[in-house]
């Protein structure tokens, strides 16, 4: 059947004169279509609701959303650290300023997914790496 329907999406893109890269698409999205339906009335066979698989569906995508969102974010962290490390912009030791936020003190230590930096007060505020990599860094002295 699917040979079928990519025979006759074909011929369609032909007759209107398509692009080959358009017909493809169209042929991708009716077979998702084709699934999805066959999905649903073998679902509903089976004896389970509309209703239940979309709040499976649902719960399932708000899991791969969290997931991708979360790894990410560690993703990046550990990309500016690799980053911080190969391009040294700062190095342990060094006073810096961090311009917008206005937190200034010594690089104490540069982490995978934080820098720490002790304050004059003496207090330590780690930084999400990614964040030095977004910002205006003032460095005040370099080892």
């Amino acid at each position: 059947m699917e040979r079928v329907l990519a025979v006759l999406i074909s011929r369609f893109g032909r007759r209107r004169e398509l692009d080959p890269s358009s017909v493809h698409l169209i042929k991708i999205t009716i077979r998702w279509l084709i699934i999805v339906v066959l999905v649903i009335v073998v679902a509903g066979i089976f004896g389970i609701g509309l209703q239940a698989i979309w709040v499976s569906i649902a719960a399932f995508l708000a899991m791969v959303v969290v997931g991708f969102f979360a790894a990410w974010s560690m993703l990046s962290n550990i990309f500016a650290a690799v980053l911080l490390l190969i391009l040294r912009p700062i190095r342990i030791g060094d006073k810096v300023s961090i311009m917008p936020e206005n937190i200034s003190g010594k690089v104490t230590d540069i982490g995978m997914i934080f820098t720490r930096v002790e304050s004059d007060e003496g207090d330590a505020v780690n930084i999400p790496n990614n964040l030095l990599m977004q910002r205006f860094l003032k460095v005040y002295s370099q080892n």
